[in-house]
C-alpha cells in the first residue's frame, strides 16, 4: 500500500509544484506589465499603444487567475490526500515531506499576496 501513496503523492506534488512555478512566472509577468502600463501612461504614450498593454494587462491578469484557482484546488487534492493517508505509516518517506514542503510554499505564497 505504501508504494501507492508513494506515487500519488510525488504526481500530486508534482502537478502542484509546476503549478506554483506558473503562478510565479504570471505574477511576475503582470507586475512587470503593470509597470510598463504605469509607465506610458505617464509618458503620454499614444493611445494605440496603451490600449494593446492594456489588453497584454488584462490577458495576463485573466490567465494568472485561472492559474490561481488551478494551484488551490491541486493545493486541496493534495492536502486530502495527505489527510486520508496514515500519517505513521509514511511519515518518513520523502515524497511525504516534499509533499508537506510544497504545501507550506504554496500557503505563504497566498499569504503574501493577500496583503
Amino acid at each position: 500500500m505504501e508504494k501507492n501513496y508513494q506515487k500519488e503523492l510525488t504526481l500530486k506534488s508534482n502537478s502542484v509544484k509546476r503549478l506554483f512555478k506558473e503562478c510565479g512566472m504570471y505574477e511576475a509577468e503582470f507586475q512587470k506589465l503593470n509597470s510598463k502600463n504605469e509607465e506610458m501612461k505617464e509618458n503620454g504614450s499614444d493611445e494605440y499603444s496603451m490600449k494593446k498593454q492594456k489588453e497584454y494587462l488584462e490577458e495576463t491578469l485573466s490567465v494568472r487567475n485561472v492559474t490561481r484557482s488551478k494551484l488551490r484546488s491541486s493545493t486541496d487534492v493534495l492536502t486530502s490526500l495527505i489527510n486520508e493517508i496514515d500519517a505513521e505509516e509514511i511519515k518518513n518517506l520523502d515524497e511525504y515531506k516534499n509533499a508537506n514542503e510544497i504545501l507550506e510554499s504554496v500557503k505563504q505564497f497566498f499569504e503574501k499576496i493577500q496583503d
